[in-house]
């Protein structure tokens, strides 16, 4: 359910968006609800249907594991040991291990390995011009319905673009294999993998389209020397959007965007703590006073820069799996001079099909500005010049010719850089 307040006021040749929503989003518990800051919910996927989330790509290798997937480190025992002889309750003396929840490309497989070290991958290690080939392998746990299922798992290698997976009981005995391709999921950037029925699926919508994924995960747990993983349902960020956390705010409906503002890459800056379980109502209690602030980055060459409105969103309820929120978007692009605003601009629709025409809404008083459009590998595709203006101008491009995917459109004055996001399906 969305309620939506836009207001479209000017002042001084500044286009300034004051977009206030309220959303209701449902997982059910079950699912996992990707959304889109721009346009809402992209897409609800199962989230009880798979085991394995692996990366696709030219390189790929990140192993993650869902949620009702256990894992234990076999710390004492390599790949070459593989497949072990172990007792019904091997797996207690492992300690458990989960995916991190800073960054998408360490999965709970990934874990051990060195992140500054780009051929090491945890569950293996990369051969120049061979693959990634497995150096140690895993207990895994396994739900199925009440029980838990426990085996030997290994990830054998990642070669010519396919993942070889293997897995035995704990005594070593039914052997079992499964072969998964990254081209069963090229759309997007993760395929599902279902071990016990041997399936995968591209059901993850691709990338470019997200910002936020509402779903169930394993979160660390310190229990005083203890660490434990507990699932928790809350927000996880895309890999493309940064956020930062305001504890404490007196007036979270009027606080505004902090000059200082120090936004991060971890995906759980929103995660699961803007709400507590409270055992006397049975109910959760939100903190009213703490506000997120999320803004998209993009690469440019070894810098990361931000793109598009900056938005706020404060939580206002979580009940059966539904989260609801406030969101606001509370600017747009701009490029300021001697504190004032020169130029701004904003794309009416940032989501098209090629060959539809790319509206754009500008301001402008300085000169030579040039409107840019680039994909995400730095290609230039269109350039072209406007004029100062007296008040809004609407500018139309034409997206002919462009293939799906994610683009930047830039405006560019006298070498200042404001950017947007576009999307061509």
């Amino acid at each position: 359910m969305k309620h939506i307040l836009t207001i479209l006021l000017l002042f001084t040749s500044t286009i300034v968006y004051s977009q206030v929503l309220s959303e209701e989003v449902a997982t059910g518990g079950s699912n996992q609800v990707f959304y889109n800051l721009d346009n809402g919910v992209v897409k609800s996927v199962s989230n009880v249907n798979w085991h394995l989330a692996v990366k696709g790509g030219l390189l790929g290798g990140t192993v993650r594991s869902n949620v009702g997937l256990t894992v234990y480190n076999v710390d004492d025992l390599d790949y070459w040991d593989f497949p072990a002889v172990m007792n019904d309750t091997a797996y207690t003396a492992y300690s458990e291990i989960s995916n991190s929840t800073k960054e998408w490309r360490l999965g709970a497989f990934n874990t051990g390995g060195d992140p500054e070290f780009a051929f090491e991958y945890g569950w293996g290690e990369y051969s120049q011009g061979n693959g990634i080939f497995a150096s140690r392998f895993f207990i895994i746990g396994i739900q199925v319905d009440a029980q838990t299922i426990y085996k030997q798992f290994a990830i054998e290698k990642m070669q010519a673009g396919n993942y070889y997976f293997k897995w035995a009981d704990l005594d070593g005995s039914n052997l079992d294999s499964m072969t998964v391709s990254k081209a069963d999921f090229s759309n997007t950037d993760y395929g599902y993998v279902n071990l016990l029925t041997k399936e995968v699926t591209s059901e993850r919508p691709s990338p470019e389209t997200w910002d936020l994924v509402f779903t169930r995960y394993k979160a660390a747990i310190q229990a005083g020397p203890e660490l434990f993983y507990y699932p928790v349902a809350g927000v996880l960020s895309g890999p493309n959007l940064w956020s930062v956390q305001l504890n404490d705010v007196e007036d979270p409906l009027t606080v505004e965007e902090p000059d200082d503002i120090q936004y991060s890459p971890e995906i759980d800056i929103i995660g699961h703590d803007w709400k507590d379980f409270d055992l006397n109502s049975g109910n959760y209690l939100i903190s009213e006073d703490t506000v997120y602030f999320v803004q998209r980055y993009y690469v440019d060459g070894e810098s990361f820069l931000p793109t598009g409105e900056v938005y706020k969103i404060m939580f206002t309820d979580y009940a059966g799996g539904t989260h609801s929120f406030d969101i606001e978007a509370i600017t747009t692009g701009s490029i300021n001079e001697n504190g004032r605003t020169i130029a701004s601009f904003a794309i009416a629709n940032n989501i098209i099909t090629s060959g539809e025409n790319i509206n754009v809404i500008y301001s402008l008083s300085a000169q030579n500005a040039t409107m840019e459009l680039f994909d995400v590998n730095g290609n230039k595709y269109l350039s072209r010049e406007i004029n100062s203006t007296n008040g809004l101008s609407n500018l139309s491009l034409n997206s002919n010719g462009l293939t799906t995917g994610m683009y930047f459109l830039r405006l560019n004055v006298n070498g200042s850089i404001s950017t947007e996001k576009l999307i061509i399906q």
